[in-house]
């Protein structure tokens, strides 16, 4: 497999046409958007889950100083 910059790795699609799944999802369901864009259910959850890698990679790594307990 050649490795393109607009595609991460294992994707068929683009990084572009990704986000424009995901902006979709927001606004309507699996469903709708898998038949809108001709994709698979399974198409789609693969993006999902590019996207939560991502947006998991992207967070700060969050370490309390401080725990208060009741």
């Amino acid at each position: 497999m050649v490795k393109v910059p607009w595609a991460e790795p294992g994707s068929r699609f683009s990084v572009l046409f990704e986000a424009l799944v995901i902006n979709w999802l927001k606004e309507a369901s699996t469903q709708a958007v898998s038949r809108q864009l001709e994709l698979s259910w399974n198409a789609i959850d693969g993006i999902m889950q590019r996207a939560v890698k991502r947006g998991m990679a992207r967070r700060a790594s969050l370490d309390p100083k401080h725990i208060g307990v009741d």
